[in-house]
């Protein structure tokens, strides 16, 4: 039986649902999963595959686990834990070690001053690096990866419900869209919530007939603007998001500087329209100009505005056709490509 390790940070829903997926196909691989403590504000209830041992990294001597192990494969979250790092200069030859790597060029000073560092440092650790698109591909190509050592699909998950929900509520949609947008996320300044609530704000004083539908632990420290028009859902499960699906239309997403954005795939699955922030990763992949969504500048109070009056102005049948094309692109990453390239991981060792 060969044996996966991975040295990650926060886990979440779809990395349970991509390894699970994963040794569904491929039964006679083991995988030990090292993580940092659970984010409370996402309080996921996960159930993993009977081959998953999930460890908390406060509980495990690293080296000693590495040791007795004796892992084909490491998987390993970028260079943010230097434990991890330096845990990796100890693995044998014969071990291939996988960089996951989230970040995309943005040719500021913090990057440019650690390249040099990181190049040196940090990829002498790996032999190949994982990103989610083709837009993460250049800092990956700065850290001196080679093309052929770089593979996409990082980020995926199981579209199934989605693509359900999008099966079962299209036909009622194509005759009265509804006129709400919804957003899901932290309530965090970097996610660009409180943007959105400013502009919204402002926007519907002149269309009273969409609303907002906000999904996420609210931040009690800020107390956001008090509209009849912005309704404040806390935090959802997955389940019980999927139930609210048939009464949402726009699916909008303001972040100063978001990675992936998982919700993007999610929501394209479901078949909505989007509006993206030119600064969430996954917009690059699902977001097609005109087609299926509008993008704008992130930080931008007017830009979102215009990004809500360009939805707005739609009529039922146009924005059914971005929900079928946002639909179409959606298929792009699942469980399946991404268990195929782990394989491919373990099996080129």
């Amino acid at each position: 039986m060969k044996r996966i390790l991975i040295l990650y940070s926060e886990i979440s829903v779809y990395t349970q649902e991509c390894l699970n997926d994963y040794l569904s196909f491929y039964p006679n691989v083991k995988v030990s999963l090292i993580k940092w403590p659970v984010n409370l504000e996402a309080p996921f209830n996960l159930k993993w595959h009977r081959n998953v041992s999930v460890l908390n990294k406060s509980d495990v001597n690293l080296l000693s686990f590495l040791t007795n192990y004796n892992p084909n494969l490491i998987l390993c979250s970028g260079w943010i834990d230097k434990e991890y790092i330096s845990l990796l200069s100890k693995v044998k030859k014969s071990c291939k070690k996988i960089m996951l790597l989230d970040n995309y060029w943005k040719n500021n000073v913090r990057q440019n001053l650690g390249l040099i560092y990181n190049r040196v440092m940090i990829k002498r650790h790996f032999d190949c690096c994982w990103i989610p698109s083709e837009f993460h591909k250049k800092y990956a190509l700065k850290l001196g990866f080679k093309k052929n050592e770089i593979k996409l699909g990082l980020y995926a998950r199981n579209l199934n419900k989605y693509e359900l929900a999008y099966k079962q509520s299209i036909k009622l949609k194509s005759k009265k869209f509804p006129k709400n947008f919804i957003y899901v996320g932290r309530y965090l300044e970097l996610k660009g919530i409180y943007d959105l609530l400013e502009a919204f704000n402002e926007f519907s004083l002149e269309n009273n007939d969409w609303n907002l539908h906000c999904i996420g632990v609210k931040d009690l420290g800020k107390i956001p603007i008090k509209n009849p028009l912005i309704h404040h859902h806390g935090f959802k499960s997955t389940e019980e998001i999927l139930q609210l699906i048939p009464k949402m239309g726009v699916f909008i997403m303001p972040s100063h500087y978001d990675h992936w954005c998982m919700a993007v795939n999610e929501f394209a699955s479901a078949g909505f329209p989007l509006l993206l922030s030119k600064n969430v990763g996954s917009a690059s992949t699902f977001l097609k100009e005109g087609k299926n969504g509008f993008s704008f500048s992130p930080k931008s109070k007017n830009n979102i505005i215009r990004a809500l009056n360009d939805i707005s102005m739609l009529n039922d049948k146009e924005l059914t056709k971005f929900a079928h094309e946002s639909f179409r692109i959606s298929k792009v990453f699942d469980t399946k490509t991404w268990s195929k390239t782990l394989h491919e991981f373990l099996n080129n060792e």
